[in-house]
């Protein structure tokens, strides 16, 4: 949005209100950070008063900004049950609708989504029955724009540079492996699992992604290489193989970068992991690894995806459509506000 509005030459302030303790993200927004309930959980704040505390805090921050659009994402009700305090605030409401488990989808949380004027699903159109629960008042209201995220071929560095740079030798493969953001229980596990089996492999060399809210020990061996930068996508032209957990954004950066990848489904609350996996293997796109992961199965796993079965994924994703949600959905807020005819 941000890009089509200067491009516009015209101007406009982008804030961004957030519990994530990775807020650094978003270092080049003004960015309003509050405690996430992880933090508050782990501290001696009590949960009821916080909770009503983030309640008055977000709400009158919203009240002081008064934005033309409010977006929210995930939670239709807003992660402390303020949306119907905020709506009042905002000029045109906007919710990011992705796919998570049926059992999250409430009957208030569909009843909050009557109330936004624009709901963007980042999934493709052919995936509309995954979406059942949208009634046709929903419907009306919202719009496939294909997935979100933040995979630039643009941006994304040489196969060339990128060896150059980690120092992978000729006979070497550059293997990725990532529990996704990192802030749950299983991801130190996780990693020491798929980093100590890899290193067996003496032809590979393992790029540990570590999530932003990853706080676990970090995992320094030869021919391990430890990254904490958001910025790693770029790298993934230079990566020959992947092995990760199903976290959305990960999921959807390694099929847009076209790595062959085994997807392991760990337990996210409303996070259908499970679903996106099994989908992704149906289609031809990805493979899948089970828990509990053991060293022969991670062996034959990468063994697979470093050759023809690999080769056959890689084919499979540059056939796939292209992912454009960034852009769609920015375009689709604009012309909501601005009252663009769709067919401009």
């Amino acid at each position: 949005m941000r890009t089509l509005v200067h491009a516009l030459e015209w101007k406009a302030a982008f804030h961004l209100l957030t519990t994530s303790e990775a807020a650094h993200v978003s270092w080049d927004f003004p960015t309003w950070k509050i405690p996430s309930k992880t933090v508050v959980c782990q501290s001696d704040y009590a949960n009821r008063k916080y909770l009503g505390d983030a309640a008055f805090f977000v709400t009158n921050q919203v009240a002081l900004l008064r934005p033309d659009y409010l977006v929210l994402d995930t939670v239709a009700q807003g992660s402390f049950g303020e949306f119907l305090q905020l709506k009042h605030h905002a000029k045109k409401t906007v919710f990011i609708n992705r796919h998570k488990r049926e059992e999250a989808l409430t009957g208030s949380s569909r009843q909050m989504l009557r109330l936004y004027d624009l709901i963007l699903t980042p999934d493709y159109e052919s995936q509309a029955e995954r979406y059942a629960y949208l009634e046709d008042e929903l419907r009306v209201k919202n719009r496939f724009v294909t997935p979100i995220q933040s995979y630039r071929a643009e941006q994304a560095w040489s196969r060339t540079r990128v060896r150059e740079y980690f120092g992978i030798k000729s006979d070497q493969k550059l293997v990725y492996v990532s529990a996704g953001g990192g802030g749950d229980n299983h991801a130190s596990s996780l990693l020491e699992s798929l980093v100590e089996s890899l290193r067996q492999c003496l032809d590979v060399v393992t790029l540990v992604g570590y999530g932003p809210l990853y706080r676990g020990p970090k995992l320094y061996r030869e021919r391990v290489i430890p990254f904490g930068e958001t910025s790693v996508s770029r790298y993934f032209s230079g990566v020959d193989a992947a092995l990760c957990a199903a976290g959305y954004n990960t999921f959807q950066k390694l099929l847009s970068a076209g790595v062959p990848t085994a997807f392991v489904s760990l337990p996210k609350g409303w996070d259908a992991q499970d679903e996106r996996i099994a989908l992704a293997v149906e289609q031809g796109l990805a493979q899948a690894l089970n828990l509990p992961l053991e060293t022969a199965q991670i062996c034959a796993t990468l063994e697979s995806l470093l050759g023809s079965s690999g080769q056959q994924l890689r084919h499979c994703l540059r056939k796939r459509d292209r992912a454009e949600g960034v852009l769609n959905a920015a375009e689709t807020i604009l012309r909501l506000r601005l009252d663009f005819r769709a067919d401009r």
